[in-house]
């Protein structure tokens, strides 16, 4: 059986999606549980791989199954197990040539920022801290940079799995609500760390700079936003 997952998960409770030996992650423990309970090994596949402690409102992963397992029971013993780390909404049994990764048209993240005084601690790992007064008016106009076709060399950490730079940023935005600000940037897909790297320049960085990165001239990061307010949104597939 070939099935497709949609759910959620905190990333401070792991060390980033992608399996690690010795690491509690995302889909280490997708796969743990399920030969646990079925005694089937998978190979989970996913949208996207979120680095150590971003999260996910919604991930969609794929994996092959031999037994015949009712989906609903797959979906009842993740949620039993995970409780608290991952939860599980939909899971159903779709065409084997379906791919979480390759088949999405475009993610979407949102990024929750804060001036680190006004965080709470119930707060610190869920939202990223801001230790520089920033300006809506100037973040939109620096975010609108990004939107198009770039190559992100220079915003990116150095990734072995990933040969081709080039990415396609559809829209970025930055809003205010209350005391948080709240960036959403929609990609057909991008590289490791881009959007932090991509908001740090935002805020420390002037126009110059970024359109320079953007042109390949220049050196790479310099500041880094930490991962606690990044939020994998949304995954869209054509059909």
């Amino acid at each position: 059986m070939d099935i497709r997952m949609v759910y959620s998960y905190d990333g401070s409770k792991f060390y980033g999606m992608q399996r690690q030996k010795n690491k509690i992650t995302v889909q280490g423990e997708i796969e743990r549980v399920i030969f646990e309970v079925f005694n089937e090994k998978i190979n989970l596949i996913s949208s996207g791989r979120t680095d150590r402690g971003v999260h996910a409102l919604m991930q969609v992963s794929n994996f092959k199954i031999s037994k015949t397992i009712p989906p609903i029971a797959i979906k009842k013993q993740l949620n039993k197990a995970l409780y608290g780390k991952i939860k599980v909404y939909n899971i159903d049994i779709v065409d084997k040539d379906f791919n979480s990764r390759y088949m999405a048209t475009y993610r979407t993240y949102l990024y929750r920022l804060k001036y680190i005084d006004d965080i709470s601690p119930f707060e610190a790992s869920y939202i990223s801290e801001i230790r520089k007064d920033i300006d809506i008016e100037k973040i939109n106009k620096k975010l609108a940079l990004f939107v198009g076709e770039h190559d992100f060399t220079l915003y990116s950490k150095s990734d072995k799995d990933q040969k081709n730079p080039v990415r396609k940023i559809y829209s970025a935005n930055c809003v205010k609500i209350n005391d948080e600000f709240q960036i959403i940037i929609k990609g057909n897909s991008f590289l490791k760390s881009m959007i932090r790297l991509i908001v740090a320049s935002c805020i420390y960085e002037d126009e110059k700079t970024i359109i320079n990165k953007l042109n390949g001239i220049g050196n790479g990061p310099k500041k880094i936003l930490s991962p606690n307010g990044l939020y994998l949104k949304e995954v869209c597939y054509d059909n």
